[in-house]
């Protein structure tokens, strides 16, 4: 019919017929191809808004430098507190000198080694520490690393009034119970103690996403690692000995400067006369790390880091007195079945008052 002969005019013309069917068709496949262009580039711009927003996040998120965090809080009448000034120990890391800074929100240290003359920078971020949150801010450091925190100052929040206490100097194992300068109710705050725990860069963020966990990849996640310094729990290195006391098994804390040193010959080679030395009130156990007060009685790990004379024990509760207990190849070890049938002079028996005594005694006898 008109079919036929409309599609043999168009190829006698030299154009393509197409019938209304097939045009249908086409332009449904157009369509499906456009949609598919379209899904394309929403993915595109979808992913592309993902990266700038986990850069964003990268760029403002607090999580990074090396983080405070405080162990066994005691919190009592206060709802929150804040770090009101970080003190503590850097080391540098090109010589390793170790020095002493006091940090703020609004005051960062920019300074240079005094034995290297390396420059370095340490800024602080602190953040709210409450019952659920044991963060107590973030480090920034600069061609340093931290070592050791030492005494800091806090801000109480009240929490009846709201108002702020500034408790100054507190040490771990210290408490301290101020009374609100608002509404003078009693609170009370202490620690158990505070660890610098390195933060790993590069598993968070676009890294992340890069690496598949985005996408329901495999990508492995990134272990916070503890910086070298006083951690509970482990021993002090050589276990608190130093070259001036080999047999030492604690380190004292020295309240002139707040620092912790093997013995006070340490102290004095590390300050250089920059301070009056004090005298220590509080040790660290080497087997443990837990910080006391100076005492002749063993801690709580077992060891006794005084090494009282005349004990069971000696170095820290290594040693053992007892002669039978000792190795077979020790020339001081006694064979514990023979130990009790070893013989004992008696000539104590025979000789003066005893011995008197004793012919004494016998000459009644016989007579």
């Amino acid at each position: 019919g008109g079919g036929a002969a409309s599609r043999l005019d168009a190829e006698m013309l030299g154009f393509d017929f197409v019938s209304d069917g097939e045009k249908d068709e086409d332009d449904e496949d157009e369509e499906e191809e456009d949609e598919e262009d379209e899904e394309d580039e929403d993915e595109e711009v979808q992913q592309e808004g993902n990266i700038v927003a986990l850069m964003a996040d990268d760029a403002g998120s607090p999580h990074r430098g090396t983080q405070i965090k405080i162990d066994q809080v005691l919190l009592g009448g206060c709802s929150v507190v804040q770090i009101a000034v970080l003190r503590l120990v850097i080391s540098c890391d090109r010589c390793s000198t170790q020095e002493t800074v006091a940090v703020t929100l609004t005051s960062p240290v920019h300074g240079t080694c005094r034995k290297c003359k390396h420059a370095t920078a340490v800024a602080f971020r602190p953040d709210v520490l409450h019952e659920f949150n044991p963060s107590a801010g973030y480090l920034d450091l600069t061609n340093c690393k931290a070592m050791e925190v030492l005494p800091l100052d806090f801000w109480l929040a009240c929490g009846g009034c709201g108002q702020e206490t500034l408790v100054k100097r507190l040490r771990p194992g210290m408490r301290e119970e101020p009374g609100c300068v608002g509404c003078y109710e009693g609170m009370r705050f202490g620690f158990g103690g505070a660890r610098l725990i390195a933060l790993q860069a590069g598993r968070t963020g676009v890294a992340k996403w890069l690496l598949g966990a985005g996408e329901g990849g495999g990508g492995k996640k990134a272990k916070d690692v503890a910086v070298e310094g006083l951690v509970v729990g482990t021993p002090l290195p050589e276990k608190g000995a130093c070259k001036h006391f080999r047999r030492s098994r604690r380190w004292l804390r020295f309240p002139c400067c707040g620092r912790a040193f093997p013995c006070p010959c340490c102290h004095d080679e590390a300050i250089q006369g920059e301070h009056e030395t004090m005298w220590a009130t509080r040790m660290i156990c080497g087997s443990c790390s837990r910080e006391q007060h100076v005492h002749s009685k063993g801690c709580e790990c077992g060891a006794v880091p005084t090494g009282t004379a005349g004990g069971a024990t000696w170095q820290g509760g290594e040693g053992v007195r007892d002669r039978t207990m000792l190795e077979k190849k020790d020339s001081r070890h006694v064979n514990a079945k023979w130990a009790e049938k070893k013989t004992t002079s008696k000539k104590s028996q025979r000789v003066g008052q005893a011995g008197k005594r004793k012919v004494a005694v016998n000459t009644i006898k016989r007579g």
